[in-house]
């Protein structure tokens, strides 16, 4: 037996078990959040666990300037969590099981927190495994990364540094300009800051509801040197920057207009301006930096590809309120391959009689009179 979780010869088959933690707010996940993120984040890198031996594991979730000032800080929320977590993995190692530790934004920080007490206990690598989803702690884009060793004291927290590289096998799953797990790596950049903000309320909730198809979309991310962890990114289409004005009439044409152009500048607080995240080894931790290292000329040849984009991106969402003029609607009875009555042209002692009498000129029922050409009422398609 290895460590307090180690597995003795002639022991009954191993199961493999995933325990999910939620994030601040959501101390016990519900079942259904469960076989979401084990079927779209667990699964496919562990194949052996899946939703049928997964269950959600209670811990505070609380972190006071989120959940309310009588709950607790999050300091002690997480330092409270990785003791619950450390017990039920060691729990499911004595039973002779394997575990996957599935976090999220707080879950994924105490999970992160716990592969030091793992490897304290020299537990195998072959036993326990991560999946963390949002981790403000990803090495190269995590908050809690990028202040590494700072404190805020009057909110109860401080900034651990970087999830373990090289510790467990991991797979961890950042969504494009989550303010949480990735933000920028040049902070002077105040544009790339408040969308990163804005991120963080757009953005980070997402992992839960994304799709199996949008998960699909991650692209793996490049590292350097020995890791058990693989980075995905899974890309963003919109600047959370831009949400709210695409909450307003026209804003979602405003937003499409300008968005490309803003994309560029929001990307430069990421190093590169056609990524929204640090195209840097992702194992790697990476602070902040003051400039990136980018040629003004692409800058500048990216500015006016963009106008182009925005323009063009514009221009077909106000086509959606464009109504075609001059095109008439076909003869039903033409379609119908039906001949229309012929209406005798009135000869003038009928129009004098008509004058005379008010009797009609001309036997023409009422369906047959003229009607005002109706145009459809076009609705744009907001998302």
């Amino acid at each position: 037996m290895a460590g307090r979780g180690g597995r003795s010869d002639g022991v009954a088959a191993a199961t493999d078990v995933t325990l999910v933690i939620g994030g601040s707010g959501y101390p016990l996940p519900s079942q259904s959040y469960v076989n979401t993120v084990v079927a779209d984040y667990v699964t496919p890198t562990f194949p052996g666990f899946t939703t049928a031996n997964a269950q959600s594991l209670y811990t505070h979730a609380q972190s006071y300037w989120i959940t309310g000032v009588k709950t607790l800080t999050e300091d002690a929320s997480w330092a409270q969590g990785v003791t619950i977590l450390d017990t039920a993995i060691h729990a499911q190692l004595s039973a002779g099981n394997n575990v996957v530790v599935q976090g999220f934004s707080q879950g994924a920080g105490i999970a992160s927190l716990e592969v030091a007490n793992l490897k304290a206990d020299a537990v195998p690598t072959s036993s326990v495994s991560f999946s963390l989803v949002g981790d403000p702690m990803n090495p190269n884009g995590g908050r809690y990364s990028r202040f590494d060793g700072r404190t805020l004291a009057s909110m109860g927290k401080s900034f651990p540094g970087s999830t373990p590289a090289n510790d467990y096998p991991t797979v961890i799953y950042t969504i494009e300009y989550d303010g949480f797990a990735d933000f920028p790596q040049y902070p002077l950049n105040i544009v790339a800051d408040a969308n990163a903000m804005l991120g963080a309320l757009y953005v980070h909730p997402q992992y839960p509801v994304l799709t199996s198809a949008q998960v699909a979309t991650a692209v793996q991310l490049p590292t350097q040197g020995p890791t058990m962890t693989t980075y995905y990114m899974i890309p963003t289409q919109d600047l959370p920057l831009l949400e709210p004005l695409r909450a307003l009439p026209l804003g979602n044409t405003i937003a499409d207009l300008i968005q490309a152009d803003l994309k560029v500048i929001v990307n430069l607080g990421y190093g590169n301006p056609d990524y929204g995240y640090s195209t840097g080894p992702a194992n790697v931790p990476t602070p902040f930096g003051l400039f990136p290292d980018v040629s003004p000329g692409v800058v500048v040849a990216d500015l006016i590809s963009g106008t182009q984009q925005g323009i063009g991106a514009a221009a077909s969402d106000l086509s959606a309120w464009h109504v075609p003029t001059g095109t008439l609607a076909p003869n039903p009875l033409a379609l119908s391959g039906l001949t229309p009555p012929i209406v005798p042209a009135p000869s003038i002692d009928g129009i004098v009689q008509g004058l005379q009498t008010g009797t009609p000129t001309s036997p023409t029922p009422s369906r047959a009179r003229s009607r005002r050409l109706t145009r459809p009422c076009f609705r744009p398609q907001i998302p």
